[in-house]
């Protein structure tokens, strides 16, 4: 059963976002809102699983939000057809209990790192290049959160905005998907397993890495 009240925001709809999608609709959770300006193309297809060819050319916010709520008709799902930019974040992501980054640009990451910190939003952020995944967690918002500015120091290039998703494995989009739902169910449920840390996956060697930046030691 649903818990009523437990709401997800995710960023995104695209390879890694409908992954994170379909294992966010197995937990007990009353609302999901999922937040893509994008249009679903030829290309999505067979990469994006919730996609079909009947949808091409549909917002990629509605089109997922209707297959999930064929799936899970009891799950309310709220599509936001638009791009999260710096000025409209935080009234996009407001009123969540958790916030799921799966974009792939740089900028946006920043922006919903910062509206997550400044609204007190636990935040688990993802990201894919080539055959490595990451994913941020930022849950503790009473001792103090981890930040993508304090781990990832630095001007954004032009180029650290998309990824070819084409050239990523399957592989590591499955295990980034399932490592960032694991991070969301621990925090819905009470437990956390590296929360504050970067985890890093290398594609060839099927492994996870865990960083802990200075001065956010939960172990």
């Amino acid at each position: 059963m649903n818990k009523p009240g437990l709401s997800v925001a995710v960023v995104g709809a695209g390879a890694l976002g409908t992954r994170l999608l379909l294992g966010l609709a197995r937990l007990p959770i009353s609302c999901i809102t999922i937040i893509d300006g994008d249009l679903v193309e030829s290309a999505n297809l067979g990469r994006q699983p919730l996609y079909q060819a009947s949808d091409i050319g549909l917002r990629k916010a509605e089109a997922a939000a209707a297959r999930l709520r064929t799936m899970q008709p009891h799950l309310d799902v709220d599509a936001r057809s638009e791009f999260l930019n710096a000025p409209n974040a935080e009234a996009l992501l407001s009123r969540r209990t958790i916030v799921a980054d799966c974009t792939d640009d740089l900028h946006a990451k920043v922006a919903i790192d910062r509206a997550c910190a400044r609204l007190g939003l636990p935040l688990v952020s993802g990201a894919l290049h080539a055959g490595q995944g990451q994913v941020l967690e930022s849950l503790d918002i009473q001792s103090g959160r981890s930040s993508r500015t304090e781990i990832f120091k630095g001007r954004i290039g032009p180029d650290q905005d998309g990824c070819d998703m084409r050239s990523v494995p399957l592989h590591v989009m499955d295990a980034v998907s399932c490592r960032m739902a694991a991070s969301i169910a621990g925090f819905l449920h009470g437990t956390r397993s590296a929360d504050g840390a970067l985890l890093v996956f290398d594609g060839r060697s099927s492994e996870w890495v865990t960083f802990q930046p200075e001065g956010h030691d939960h172990g």
